[in-house]
């Protein structure tokens, strides 16, 4: 699954202006500009990582129950 990358930006400033915005009864659309998109990797060290990662994540799922 891709995961975009927004431009770097003030966003808690910015969604705290929205929020009262919205309060006062105005809703603005502010646009946001994605700078890149960020494919999976098919590198073996990767693979590796989410093998060993699933691993563990199953067994504390486990030790949770």
């Amino acid at each position: 699954m891709p995961v975009t990358v927004l431009e770097t930006g003030e966003y808690v400033a910015l969604s705290a202006a929205r929020q009262e915005a919205w309060a006062a009864g105005e809703f603005p659309r502010w646009s946001r500009t994605a700078s890149r998109e960020l494919r999976p990797s098919d590198d073996a060290g990767v693979r590796e990582f989410r093998r060993r990662y699933g691993l563990v994540r199953r067994a504390t799922e486990a030790e949770l129950a």
